[in-house]
């Protein structure tokens, strides 16, 4: 392969990372790993030249210096945001001890309560509605044992056995 094939490789392994990075996952460790995906994927030996001259014609508008800012631009990002991953979740008499925060939201709006989340923190007096509002925002998990939920469960209008029931089925999620 010549040059500009390689570099096309590069790019377009850069342009996969950044979306991998931007969907929570890891980037390809290098353009080895990247060819050996592609070639398994599609079921090749080997890439082919011209998939190589294809790469290079696809992101010829862009250097390899600017993706690999992009890429960093990326990763930074992720690590200020980091997306929780679903928990393996333990359990105490059958019920989920934590879940994800993804879960517990679509669990919530699932269960029609979504929506009353802001207002009940809202209506919460300080500071534990500042810190309640910290845990809903910023929060990876939720744990049942939290003083967050034993807090909003009354203010949504929620027993315990309710709870119960939506930390089941937010694990299922």
């Amino acid at each position: 392969m010549n040059q500009t094939q390689l570099d096309g490789i590069t790019k377009a392994r850069l342009v996969g990372s950044i979306a991998k990075v931007n969907a929570g996952e890891q980037p390809y460790a290098d353009d080895a790993a990247y060819v050996a995906f592609i070639c398994t994927s599609a079921g090749l030996e080997s890439l082919p030249d011209s998939a190589a001259d294809s790469y290079a014609a696809q992101h010829a508008g862009k250097t390899i210096a600017e993706l690999e800012q992009e890429l960093a631009a990326a990763i930074d990002k992720a690590a200020e945001n980091p997306a929780a991953p679903d928990l393996p979740t333990p359990t105490v008499a059958g019920i989920p001890t934590r879940v994800s925060m993804r879960q517990a939201r679509l669990a919530l709006l699932g269960a029609g309560k979504l929506a009353a989340v802001d207002a009940a923190i809202d209506a919460m007096p300080e500071p534990q509605k500042s810190a309640a509002r910290i845990e809903w925002e910023y929060a990876a998990e939720v744990r049942r044992d939290n003083a967050f939920v034993a807090g909003l469960a009354p203010a949504l209008g929620m027993t315990d056995a309710q709870v119960d029931a939506l930390f089941v089925a937010a694990a299922a999620l």
